[in-house]
């Protein structure tokens, strides 16, 4: 977050005498952006993603968290391939019900508990389903959240496929990651 970014870097500025600065340039989009432009303009880095390193390192995906479950679904929405990046079980069973905020009872995980997080899985969803992506949690969703998810979803696009605010990225470097965003993201916010 852009905040804590700026805590390091006062730190580290006293420390570095300024030479030394933490950026990020995925600060203006959020997640599920980033699926969408790892996808279409960087298939060839989708290799190296991973998420987790399961105790038994037989991949680089658990298929068991929240984290797994996420990527899953954003990948589905964006029109990307989760068997690609190694997600080789299907997240949209029963047993992943746990995993998404949008259908858990209790969340476990503090980044799972902000609203956030439940608009980005509703539009995740819907756009997973108008791919024909099905399974049970798919179904689930439909009879609970599809109202819902349309009749939010303009305002969800625009929010979750817009470019915002990038408080830690050099004007030299923002104008180029910018124009790449919203090159990538334009269809679809």
């Amino acid at each position: 977050c852009s905040n804590y970014t700026k805590q390091i870097n006062n730190h580290l500025a006293q420390a570095s005498n300024k030479k030394i600065k933490i950026i990020s340039i995925v600060e203006p989009i959020y997640d599920i952006a980033e699926v969408k432009i790892l996808f279409s303009r960087y298939p060839k880095l989708l290799e190296y993603w991973m998420s987790c390193v399961p105790e038994n390192n037989k991949g680089k995906w658990c298929c068991a968290c929240a984290t797994c479950s996420e990527i899953f679904l954003y990948a589905a929405a964006v029109g990307g391939d989760p068997l690609k990046i190694g997600l080789n079980n299907n997240l949209f069973s029963l047993k992943a019900k746990e995993f998404y905020p949008i259908f858990a009872k209790k969340i476990s995980q503090a980044y799972g508990r902000p609203a956030e997080v439940k608009e980005s899985q509703l539009l995740a969803f819907l756009m997973a389903y108008r791919r024909g992506w099905r399974g049970p949690l798919v179904s689930l969703f439909k009879k609970r959240f599809l109202k819902t998810a349309l009749n939010q979803e303009k305002a969800s696009r625009k929010k979750f496929f817009g470019v915002h605010g990038a408080t830690t990225m050099p004007t030299n470097i923002k104008n180029k990651v910018f124009e790449i965003y919203h090159k990538e993201l334009k269809k679809l916010s």
